[in-house]
């Protein structure tokens, strides 16, 4: 049985106090379930499991940087520096050191066995030549090495690099790559996820998402579109705009002057 580390000064971490009671709830849960698997990503479907209101929790856990979106779940931020290792992963550790001084042996040149004027020194020493005895003597070899597991590798911003095998595409955040260009800093990734989440939540395709921000500017004219802003103002792209833009308005002033002016040059007009 393995078990799950946490900080005792955890509840006082600046990224948990802005969480809501809720979403505590939601980490400690999932940090336990991810022990118990020995996995770093929490899927989606586990977490809707949980609570309720699983979509806000992981929302407010992903904005505060102690979630990461995945494409098939939330990977829990530096969850390899904190878990202890199990007694498995401890002996396939030290068979990853044992392999790799082996395969440091193998590598160093072997001494020649052949000396000039001389036949190979594999006898015993004179004194057992003269009893009659000549045993060879025992050739070292080196110990064949476990298999050596690939190591995990820290890339970038303190995140582990990706696993090698295929993980299924995320449409939404493609969509987001495609509007608005890859993030750039851990501001723009911590919005780009919580944009992700929220969308997620709302059963956004990239169609909708694409057709609703071409309506951005009648809703909100002088405001500029990012992809949290999308997000958070999902429901009100998708209705008519509230008011008329300005053009609208000159548009519809000069309709109303035109059937004016039409409509008098039709009363003086002789009967």
């Amino acid at each position: 049985m393995s078990w799950a580390k946490v900080d005792d000064q955890w509840w006082s971490h600046p990224k948990v106090m802005q969480l809501s009671l809720e979403a505590r709830g939601l980490w400690i849960t999932a940090l336990s379930w991810s022990c118990a698997q020995r996995r770093d990503v929490v899927p989606f479907r586990f977490v809707q499991m949980v609570t309720a209101g699983a979509d806000e929790c992981a929302a407010e856990i992903v904005d505060a940087g102690l979630w990461i979106t995945e494409a098939n779940g939330y990977r829990i931020h530096d969850w390899s520096e904190y878990q202890e290792l199990t007694l498995s992963e401890k002996r396939a550790a030290a068979g990853r050191v044992g392999g790799l001084r082996s395969g440091e042996t193998r590598s160093k040149p072997q001494a020649s066995t052949k000396q000039t004027g001389s036949k190979p020194d594999l006898l015993d020493p004179p004194g057992d030549e003269a009893n009659g005895k000549q045993e060879p003597k025992q050739v070292s070899r080196p110990v064949p090495s476990r298999p050596v597991p690939t190591p995990r590798v820290r890339g970038s911003d303190d995140a582990e690099a990706k696993p090698s095998e295929s993980r299924p595409r995320d449409p939404i955040w493609d969509t987001l790559i495609e509007m608005f260009g890859e993030v750039t800093n851990d501001s723009s990734h911590g919005a780009r996820n919580r944009a992700t989440a929220l969308l997620r939540q709302s059963d956004a395709t990239p169609d909708q998402m694409k057709t609703r921000a071409q309506a951005w500017p009648a809703h909100f004219e002088d405001a500029t579109l990012t992809d949290l802003a999308l997000a958070k103002h999902w429901d009100t792209l998708g209705r008519p705009p509230a008011r008329a833009s300005d053009d609208q308005v000159r548009d519809l002033n000069t309709a109303v002057e035109r059937k004016r002016r039409r409509d008098r040059v039709t009363q003086d007009e002789p009967g």
